[in-house]
């Protein structure tokens, strides 16, 4: 909880901010009621939130009972089901290793979301900038069957709850990908400014389904989509769309071979940690 006039000069600087602050949701805090929104409004100033309380909130700075920092794992699993609400943000201090059960509290939580669970893996700073700029107001516009959208910076994932539409490709711009999850349609877009049609029909075009890394650069036409993919863990994604056993070339950096498409029509793909542009064209 800042003073306004600290956020007023980190923004005055380009700098961002992100704080912690008691979010939780467990059998302690049992309402939805204790998860911190993304942001919070001070005086016309932003105070960005990371995704969960840090092992202080829990332990009494260790003196108390130490390692008791794991059952942050309730609030993430509960934030991060249906409706994802915050990213699974292991929020910890350099002095948390001076405690045997608090580093073995640690470990196991940065082991179970950094390997075990399907997560997306990034910087605390890209997502202080994707709540900034979703909380600084993009503009939507609702259409017939769809919306049009700009100024969402770095913000580009939308969220519509309960709808079993999907989107329409061919009617649609700068949608880079799709994805139905927990009840909710995940829309990735490639660019600030965007047009998203919805339709029950099945999708007529390839697209992006999954990726498990930070995706940037996305461009998608009737010929193929690329995206540059960047992790320091493994990476994975899934193209979407293509009809069964469909023929397609992939170029990573440049380099290029052919593959094919499952009984499903999807593409797997699997890379080790890096930073590459990933082409996909299909024929």
């Amino acid at each position: 909880m800042p003073p306004i006039d600290t956020l007023r000069v980190t923004r005055e600087l380009g700098l961002l901010n992100v704080n912690g602050a008691t979010c939780r949701w467990d059998a302690a805090f049992d309402s939805i009621s204790y998860v911190l929104p993304h942001v919070r409004w001070i005086g016309g100033e932003l105070q960005v939130y990371c995704g969960a309380a840090n092992e202080n909130v829990f332990d009494g700075f260790y003196d108390h009972v130490p390692g008791s920092f794991r059952y942050i794992e309730h609030t993430l699993e509960r934030t991060g089901r249906g409706p994802i609400l915050k990213p699974a943000n292991v929020y910890v201090h350099f002095y948390g290793a001076e405690r045997p059960a608090r580093l073995e509290a640690m470990l196991h939580l940065i082991h179970r979301f950094g390997l075990e669970e399907p997560t997306a893996p990034l910087f605390a700073s890209q997502w202080a900038a994707i709540a900034r700029d979703a909380a600084l107001g993009p503009r939507m516009r609702r259409n017939a069957d769809g919306w049009s959208i700009s100024g969402t910076g770095a913000a580009r994932t939308l969220r519509f709850d309960h709808e079993a539409r999907v989107v329409d490709l061919e009617r649609s711009r700068n949608v880079l990908g799709f994805r139905a999850l927990h009840g909710s349609l995940y829309v990735h877009l490639s660019a600030p400014e965007a047009d998203v049609w919805l339709t029950d029909a099945a999708p007529a075009l390839p697209y992006l389904l999954e990726a498990n890394h930070v995706v940037e650069e996305g461009e998608r036409g009737q010929a193929g989509l690329a995206w540059r993919a960047r992790s320091a863990a493994q990476r994975s994604a899934v193209i979407g769309g293509l009809a069964p056993g469909a023929r397609a070339e992939l170029a990573i950096a440049g380099r290029a071979r052919e593959v094919s498409a499952d009984a499903a029509g999807t593409l797997a793909i699997q890379l080790p940690p890096g930073d590459d542009r990933i082409e996909v064209r299909w024929r």
